[in-house]
Parts: C-alpha cells; sequence; structure tokens
C-alpha cells in the first residue's frame, strides 16, 4: 500500500502538523490520520538526535514503521533547520519493505527426524487422546 505523509511547519504558530494518506485505488488516497505538535516541543527534540524526534512523533494514533518514521523524522528536522522550506511530502510503498526481512526469520525450519507420515499419525494419535468420548466425560461446571 502506497502512502503519502504531507509534514507541514506553520508560519504563523511554527506548530508542525503531519498528514497520513493511504492510498486506496490507483491514484486516489485518502486522511487516515492527523498530528499536530507544538512548536517548542519539536524545536527541543530536533537539537537532540532522531530517535528523542522519533518518540514524540508516535503517537497512540500516529505510529509509522520504522523504515518510515525514519524518512519522516529526516523531513522533520530538515525543516526546522531550514528557513526556507515550511512543508514537504514524503512517499512510502509497503512493497519496499519486502526484501528487507532478515534471512534468520526466512530460513525453512528443520527437518523431522521421522518421516512425514508417521510423524501425523503421532500428533494426530496424541490430538484424539485429549478430546472426550462423550459430552459426559466433559466437566463443565457453570
Amino acid at each position: 500500500m502506497k502512502h503519502k505523509f504531507n509534514i507541514t511547519k506553520h508560519s504563523d504558530t511554527k506548530d508542525l502538523t503531519i498528514t497520513e494518506m493511504a492510498e486506496l485505488d490507483k491514484g486516489e488516497f485518502v486522511v487516515v490520520c492527523t498530528e499536530t505538535y507544538e512548536s517548542k516541543i519539536i524545536k527541543n527534540v530536533v537539537k537532540k538526535d532522531n530517535r528523542a524526534l522519533i518518540d514524540v512523533l508516535r503517537t497512540e494514533n500516529f505510529f509509522p514503521v520504522k523504515a518510515c518514521i525514519h524518512r519522516i523524522a529526516d523531513s522533520v528536522q530538515k525543516i526546522y533547520s531550514s528557513r526556507a522550506e515550511s512543508s514537504c511530502e514524503v512517499s512510502f510503498n509497503d512493497s519496499e519493505l519486502l526484501g528487507t526481512i532478515p534471512e534468520a526469520i526466512v530460513e525453512e525450519a528443520p527437518a523431522p527426524e521421522t518421516d512425514d507420515k508417521e510423524m501425523a499419525d503421532s500428533d494426530i494419535d496424541d490430538i484424539l487422546d485429549d478430546v472426550p468420548d462423550t459430552a459426559e466425560d466433559t466437566d463443565v461446571t457453570p
């Protein structure tokens, strides 16, 4: 899914607004979330590192994935360090993440020591042993 983040530093209040939009149909974006941050808070964390800025930008309603929030934080840093720039747009496509899955997660599970048929039969027998034969065998207390 494609996302756009409009990042704006308001000229009058110097507050920061981030509007997240998601693409529903090709070329058709809808607003998902809008967050506004007080100028003094953003100015304080921009002086620190990106981690502090990310911690402020992420909220209960606005929590972009790691790759995306870093781009947003970099853009906010640029806006607050530039006198001329007061807004920008960050585009992000979820498909960019597909190639970034760590190999350890993708590795295949180790092969079982017994053949599949034998393993499956014993697993089924274990499961069936745990299932009561009749309703009278179950202990249901109100």
